[in-house]
């Protein structure tokens, strides 16, 4: 299993584990975005990350790994791909949001990849 949450440093980590449902219980993506741009108005530190654990469980062992991209939220939002965070959410070392970026850019950087790639690794590892 995998879960997956943005944490912004001057929001104490919010909105974490209730990431998809920051705005409420039956809040959409937008309204997810619109709760954290007002949260972080006028707030000139904006670091965050996106963090995935996937979850293994072999022979009854629970074996976590985890991803972790550092970035920044944006002021606005910035492009149409993704889904979730993704168009206010820069990755350091790069100018796009990975709304902008076509899913072979985000998916060479993303926390998922980061955390499949270390739960792959530590499978083939065991064969």
């Amino acid at each position: 299993s995998d879960d997956t949450g943005l944490e912004v440093d001057v929001l104490n980590g919010e909105p974490s584990v209730f990431s998809a449902r920051y705005a409420g219980e039956d809040a959409n993506s937008k309204q997810n975005i619109l709760k954290l741009l007002n949260r972080l108005d006028g707030e000139k530190v904006r670091s965050a990350r996106f963090k995935t654990i996937v979850t293994l469980i072999i022979d009854g062992n629970s074996i976590q790994f985890d991803g972790i991209v550092e970035g920044v939220i944006s002021e606005q939002e910035y492009g149409d791909n993704g889904f979730g965070y993704d168009p206010v959410f820069i990755p350091n070392g790069y100018k796009l949001s990975f709304a902008q970026m076509n899913a072979a850019q985000k998916n060479q950087i993303s926390h998922r990849y980061l955390a499949l790639k270390k739960a792959s690794d530590y499978i083939s590892r065991m064969v």
